[in-house]
């Protein structure tokens, strides 16, 4: 939800960990990213751009590996591509593959992920959700409360400016 980007930026960009990027072409804004360090590793979150405009998100992430690095990490994870292991040209996430790859990123293999089940009732109805939306980001759910992840209210700050550093992309 918005009230969660909103507590993550209150805490996170305002102890340094986090950054918000925005790309600007002609005074509009053309794409944004999402960036945190975390240890010596800067991690990519979200990212998006608006693809009329040729290269910005070479430009966007550029600017993000920078921060990492006068941050003093040594590594950026650019997070999934959604291939198979060795990507192939029909995999839908090629294209993510090959952006990523373009800047000299290499593809690990992770292992999957095993659950702890507290409650096997409530899991077995949400991984049943969760099989049957195949396209889930574009499905808006109303989560439970106790499903949503609180900072307490007493760690909050009122609205910081959030810092955009402004690329121009040629």
């Amino acid at each position: 939800t918005l009230d969660y980007y909103r507590r993550a930026r209150n805490v996170l960009v305002e102890s340094g960990r986090m950054e918000i990027f925005l790309a600007r072409h002609n005074d509009r804004p053309v794409a944004g990213g999402i960036s945190t360090l975390y240890g010596q590793v800067g991690m990519l979150v979200h990212t998006g751009n608006d693809y009329s405009v040729p290269k910005v998100g070479y430009a966007l992430q550029w600017e993000m590996i920078r921060w990492a690095l006068e941050n003093g990490c040594c590594r950026y994870d650019f997070g999934g591509t959604g291939t198979s292991f060795p990507p192939r040209e029909t995999d839908p996430g090629y294209g993510v593959y090959k952006f990523k790859s373009a800047f000299g990123a290499r593809i690990v293999r992770w292992h999957g992920y095993a659950d702890y089940v507290f409650k096997p009732l409530q899991y077995r109805i949400l991984r049943g959700l969760e099989r049957g939306l195949p396209y889930g980001e574009r499905v808006i759910l109303a989560w439970p409360k106790w499903l949503q992840c609180r900072f307490p209210e007493s760690s909050l700050k009122p609205g910081p400016a959030v810092h955009r550093s402004s690329l121009h992309p040629q």
